[in-house]
């Protein structure tokens, strides 16, 4: 990580609790392919039981399509449609819907001698933010530095936004309850 801008959910505390806590989290996905085009769908369902206390309940269903094409024998591209969407219920509380819609392209760029340039741009909308509309750069890069040698890298602005965890979970006196949280902004590199 190059640079880190983290606002914390806290100050929090947990207590040890005499209860037990027991976590289900079945997923179901299909992913199917016909030429230049892939589809994916999911659903994804969390039951955490804690005896004593609450039970809390999360479903995510979501959907990908996406297509890839090279377009010369040096230059290849992908653009994808991401959404989804979370609940989060509890015994003692309910979130709002989450509606995350997600637009991403990327080319691949040969350059010669196999070095190559990887450009992706996502812009990304999630329903309940005060800010809801991001935009995350990466670039991706592989240089030949001997016949045997190659330098990879990568860098990328990445906004992460706050989990259902971070901005809903209540459950007294294990609270992290912070509605407003903002996203955690990073410029990450990697070589």
């Amino acid at each position: 990580v190059l640079s880190n801008d983290l606002e914390l959910a806290g100050p929090v505390d947990f207590p040890s609790t005499t209860g037990r806590s027991q976590t289900f989290r079945p997923t179901v996905a299909a992913k199917w392919r016909s030429g230049n085009w892939e589809w994916q769908t999911k659903f994804d369902y969390q039951a955490q039981l804690l005896s004593g206390e609450a039970d809390n309940h999360w479903f995510s269903p979501g959907a990908k399509i996406a297509y890839r094409s090279a377009f010369t024998p040096a230059v290849a591209g992908e653009l994808s449609l991401d959404q989804s969407i979370d609940k989060l219920q509890s015994d003692a509380f309910s979130s709002p819907v989450r509606s995350v819609t997600a637009l991403s392209g990327g080319l691949v760029l040969g350059l010669g001698e196999a070095s190559i340039v990887h450009p992706r741009l996502r812009a990304e909308c999630i329903s309940d933010l005060a800010r809801p509309v991001t935009v995350h750069p990466r670039l991706g890069l592989r240089t030949p530095l001997t016949r045997t040698a190659t330098l990879l890298s990568n860098f990328a602005f990445i906004q992460r936004a706050p989990n259902f965890n971070e901005m809903y979970f209540r459950n007294p006196p294990n609270s992290l309850h912070k509605k407003h949280i903002k996203r955690e902004h990073s410029l990450q590199g990697d070589v």
